[in-house]
């Protein structure tokens, strides 16, 4: 197991040396960037392939391997999109950009603006209430076996657990910590739950890997792209994205991530610019959140089969 552990570091490090490598082609041309960032981009992709085919190790190692060596493909990305901004930069902000797993878009990052210390302590503490919170429903869902009254009233529990204190109170105790250490990071989750539209979830959730799609992925498709197809396309990537975290965990591809984001962006694409209101945006909100809750069953069907049996207590309903 230490030398699993000890090979995952040594792989992690080459990565990363090759993400600092990058650095001096910021001046290179466009052309001449993506000759040199598609194979180091590729090859980083690649280690985890190469590692999962030869040692089992912890997964909790292999969660921060599969994780880890992505972050670091994006960073290349984010060099590569935005090498004008780079240029303008000290090295020393690349060195401290590349391992840094809560800020994938540098340019933007500078633009962000400080929050009252007393805010960052409220969303501290909200964001403890919600992870106590919503660790509680999910261990007392376990115990109480709530399966065997159907799927759909397991999934439904356990996702809302999951949304308390994964999908938005960590992120939003994140925020908070962060703030208080000062970084000026964005808001990484502004209240999912009360989305309107599925364009408007995507819009509060998870907001600085959004930040990301959308400054490294759509617009560079918008300028190729009608806007409808850059969104989707956007979408599809990001599928893309979690289906190859998916395999490497779970060590088969079974398309369910690119299903969940494909659906997701061509809902996105349908209600980019509907903006419900009043009486309608009660029916909006709850019409959203069912979209959303039947269609995270192709997302956690590959997460419960991470750790088979752990997340549905009497298995999902796919395959």
């Amino acid at each position: 197991m230490l030398y699993s552990v000890a090979l995952a570091l040594a792989l992690l490090l080459m990565a990363a040396a090759a993400a600092l490598f990058a650095w001096t082609l910021r001046a290179k041309t466009r052309r001449a960037r993506l000759c040199f960032f598609l194979p180091l981009g590729g090859g980083i992709l690649a280690l985890p392939i190469l590692y999962n085919l030869t040692h089992q190790p912890p997964l909790a190692v292999k969660i921060a391997f599969t994780i880890y060596c992505p972050l670091f493909a994006g960073k290349l990305l984010d060099l590569y999109i935005n090498a004008a901004h780079w240029r303008t930069q000290p090295l020393i902000r690349w060195v401290a950009f590349i391992p840094s797993p809560f800020v994938l878009n540098h340019r933007r990052y500078l633009a962000e603006r400080p929050r009252p210390r007393a805010t960052n302590i409220r969303l501290l503490l909200r964001g403890m209430v919600q992870i106590v919170a919503g660790l509680l429903l999910f261990h007392w869902a376990l115990g109480a076996d709530i399966g065997r009254h159907g799927f759909w009233i397991d999934h439904t529990v356990k996702v809302f657990a999951v949304y308390l204190f994964a999908l938005d109170g960590a992120w939003v105790l994140l925020t908070g910590a962060l703030g208080l250490m000062g970084m000026h990071v964005m808001s990484y989750s502004i209240h999912p739950i009360v989305a309107r539209t599925p364009a408007d979830f995507w819009r509060r959730y998870n907001r600085e890997a959004g930040r990301f799609l959308f400054e490294d992925v759509y617009k560079p498709l918008r300028d190729r792209a009608p806007l409808r197809r850059a969104i989707f396309v956007t979408f599809l990537v990001n599928g893309l994205y979690h289906e190859y975290l998916a395999a490497l965990l779970i060590g088969s591809v079974t398309g369910y991530q690119v299903a969940f984001f494909s659906l997701n962006g061509l809902a996105v694409a349908a209600t980019h610019r509907l903006r419900p209101r009043g009486g309608w945006g009660l029916v909006a909100v709850a019409a959203t959140i069912l979209f959303l809750l039947t269609s995270s069953a192709l997302f956690f069907a590959n997460v419960d089969r991470v750790v088979p049996g752990w997340f549905y207590s009497r298995g999902s309903i796919l395959p």
